[in-house]
């Protein structure tokens, strides 16, 4: 009997047992499941992540997948890669579904911030190691299409990274407002509230950079390098590729420079005014800045090192070169290449061009009208717009970005992007980048040949100090018109020295007369220096008068 009752009391406990597991189970599930539905907010399903707790209802797993950012064109994007000219037109002549359906707008879409990033693909987790140790700061300039501006977000974001979007104030509030609550969904993305209204190729370019640039700063975030877009750009590198290719550059800039053409001189010369939200050129001629310097051109965008941006922020110098660009045509075109060009700039270079014709500009990928590179999309404003057929070609870049797209014109170019950079960031493949580019770009080349101590503030403050004892110094209150005149009155003085020593050189010679063909005479100018032998002169005069006398005999006979 004894046994019997031991195994008794042990199949109760084991039931006891049994039956606590399934109780405490219940109650973890029931926990779990609460907690998902409050950090989802109020009213809405929860997203189930593991098949252990899928339940049969399971609503919201098609409105999550519904709610995907929307394509108007369903493509295989690989043919259009490969340039297949057949696929090409086949997708052209495919009928747009232009809108998403409405529960999936971006106006309802961001009124829950954890749908919002499920659904476009917002990465808040998966971080590599390297990417963790160098974050970046990026900044969007944007004045319209929100929709592609959010696409252009959700493709660069990482969580460690910081981002600054710059709102025109011509846009209207309703698009302000759906940037300022998407940006609102993710911590690391600020909206400027001092929105400014840019005018085209002025220096309010200028100054929309710099407020972003000051943000960054203030972020908190050790970021590495600073880069900056427009919402028609559209990167061609994952963020892991970026960190690897940037920590190639050793700390130099990226900006696009070369020598300011003289054909453009006109806009250092005279200046320009914003009057009633316009640009309106002037006849008012400019003050010469008071160093003397070599001002360069290049391209409004670029990659910058954050010594740089805290050089341009800070320095005196820069600072005087920013304020006497503020009323040049375009000077966002000039400020960064000027800049980077002192030899006391950090990361920055001169002695050599970095330019998009030639390749050497590789933070963006451009096709201007006059490129050798045709533009298989459409030009506007001399500017390729990317379309299908450009696919294969952008797909070869190394650049780190592409301008420019729109997506009322073509749509796909942008999806398949999108589509490809997803699939690189998902299974990285760093080998397939053209490192032989990278290394080659002069700028890094120039960077890899310096030591750690000529990078250092130490040694680039000495630069400086020797730069301010090279270059002249101008009185401030000297005109471009005075030393236009200084260089006129320098020009005559010039001119008469130059017509005094031909006088001189006009009386070294003299005149004589020589008969030619036995006919006739004619004035010869002969160097003096030439004429030591006068017997020879006296000789060819004697040899001359003697066939003058004979031809006056035979015609008078």
């Amino acid at each position: 009997m004894l046994p019997k009752t031991r195994m008794l009391k042990a199949s109760r406990l084991l039931g006891i047992g049994l039956l606590t597991y399934v109780v405490i189970t219940l109650v973890i599930w029931k926990t779990w499941n609460s907690f998902n539905m409050c950090r989802n907010g109020p009213g809405e399903i929860p997203f189930i992540k593991t098949a252990l707790f899928t339940r049969k209802e399971n609503t919201t797993l098609p409105a999550l997948r519904i709610c995907k950012p929307h394509r108007k064109k369903n493509v295989d994007c690989r043919f259009l890669f490969r340039g297949d000219p057949e696929y090409v037109q086949k997708v052209k002549s495919m009928k747009e579904d232009k809108q998403p359906p409405i529960e999936c707008t971006l106006e309802n879409l961001i009124k829950n911030c954890s749908r919002f990033r499920q659904s476009h693909g917002y990465i808040e987790k998966r971080l590599s190691k390297q990417e963790l140790d160098f974050p970046l700061a990026f900044t969007i300039k944007m004045h319209t299409a929100p929709y592609q501006m959010e696409r252009l977000l959700r493709t660069i974001y990482m969580p460690h990274n910081f981002y600054c979007i710059h709102v025109d104030a011509k846009t209207d509030n309703k698009t302000y407002n759906l940037v300022k609550t998407l940006a609102g969904c993710l911590k690391n993305v600020i909206v400027l509230a001092t929105r400014i209204n840019v005018v085209y190729a002025t220096s309010r370019h200028v100054k929309a950079e710099l407020e972003c640039m000051k943000r960054c700063k203030q972020s908190g975030v050790k970021w590495k390098y600073y880069i900056n877009l427009t919402g028609q750009e559209f990167p061609l590198r994952t963020n892991l590729e970026l960190v690897e290719i940037l920590k190639l550059f050793k700390g130099a800039n990226d900006i696009e420079a070369y020598k300011h053409p003289k054909s453009l001189n006109w806009r250092l010369t005279k200046k320009i005014k914003i009057e009633k939200e316009k640009l309106v050129k002037t006849n008012e001629v400019k003050k010469t800045f008071r160093y003397n310097i070599q001002i360069y051109k290049g391209s409004a965008y670029g990659m910058f090192s954050r010594e740089f941006v805290e050089f341009m922020l800070n320095d005196t110098v820069a600072n005087e070169i920013i304020s006497w660009m503020n009323d040049t045509y375009s000077p966002e075109e000039n400020i960064w290449s000027t800049l980077n060009s002192l030899t006391f700039a950090p990361g920055g270079y001169s002695g050599f061009e970095t330019r998009h014709d030639t390749f050497t500009h590789a933070s963006k990928a451009v096709i201007w009208a006059w490129d050798k590179v045709k533009c298989q999309g459409k030009l506007i404003r001399s500017v390729c717009v990317y379309g299908l057929a450009d696919l294969p070609w952008l797909k070869s870049r190394p650049e780190i970005a592409a301008n420019k797209f729109y997506e009322d014109i073509d749509s796909v170019v942008l999806d398949c992007l999108e589509e490809s950079l997803r699939n690189r960031t998902n299974a990285p493949d760093l080998e397939r980048l053209n490192w032989h580019y990278y290394r080659n770009l002069p700028q890094v080349k120039y960077y890899w040949k310096l030591t750690d101590s000529e990078k250092s503030q130490e040694f680039l403050e000495k630069k400086k100090s020797k730069w301010l004892a090279e270059h002249i110094i101008r009185p401030e209150n000297t005109t471009r018109q005075n030393t236009v005149l200084d260089s006129k009155k320098n020009n005559t003085i010039i001119n008469k020295t130059v017509e005094n020593i031909a006088k001189k050189k006009e009386n070294s010679k003299t005149e004589i007369r020589v008969l030619t063909n036995n006919t006739k005479f004619v004035n010869k100018k002969v160097d003096k220096n030439d004429l030591k032998n006068k017997e020879v002169i006296n000789k060819n005069n004697k040899n001359s008068e003697s066939q003058k006398n004979y031809m006056q005999k035979t015609n008078s006979t």
